[in-house]
């Protein structure tokens, strides 16, 4: 298998960066890492956040547990769990993946040459 795909392979399926690290690039591939467990971290907290939240308000007993209760406690926390640094982070998260994939495979074609 030629480097180039190999290495692609590595930041597409085990993690953005772990193809830099297999051409020797540390600094990139650190750096890359890093930034993955940062953007993924913030999803999940985030997620947890609103799931505690969400929690809480229907084991109050100021909402009913039917359907309208549940769907208005739901829209109350989705507004209030700052949906838009989620999407930020997944955004970072699926930015860095991409250009991870391509800089490892663009790095290990000029190996290969």
């Amino acid at each position: 298998m030629k480097l180039s795909t190999k290495a692609a392979l590595w930041s597409a399926f085990a993690i953005p960066g772990a193809g830099q690290l297999i051409l020797k690039r540390y600094l990139s591939g650190s750096i890359f890492i890093i930034i993955s467990v940062i953007s993924l971290t913030v999803i999940i907290v985030k997620l947890f956040d609103f799931a505690y939240s969400l929690a809480n308000q229907i084991s109050s007993d100021a909402v009913k547990l039917d359907m309208a209760g549940t769907i208005g406690v739901l829209g109350n926390s989705i507004v209030d769990a700052k949906v838009h640094i989620i999407s930020i982070a997944v955004l970072v998260f699926f930015v860095t993946w991409i250009v991870s994939i391509v800089d490892a495979y663009r790095i290990g074609d000029s190996m290969d040459k």
